[in-house]
């Protein structure tokens, strides 16, 4: 899997001035509602995602030794999560 994660793709060696042809083309087809539409769906979206999924263990990282235990939450979680 290492070789095809690092393997560079088409377009990945011409640089960062190259832009991936999927945003050119969404850019074509949507014309004044590319930059709504990347904003809220290509930026912001990705964005809230990792956030919701990264603040409890911002919370477990700043409280320490002070954290709470475990409760029945956390089983919901799990099974929800598996």
């Amino acid at each position: 899997w290492r070789f095809f994660l690092l393997y560079p793709w088409d377009g990945w060696f011409r640089g960062l001035d190259q832009e991936d042809w999927r945003y050119e083309d969404l850019r074509k087809k949507l014309g004044k509602a590319y930059w709504p539409f990347a904003y809220t769906s290509l930026h912001l979206t990705p964005t809230l995602l990792v956030f919701g999924a990264l603040a409890p263990a911002g919370r477990v990282a700043t409280r320490g030794g002070r954290a709470l235990s475990l409760n029945w939450l956390d089983g919901v979680a799990l099974v929800w999560t598996l």
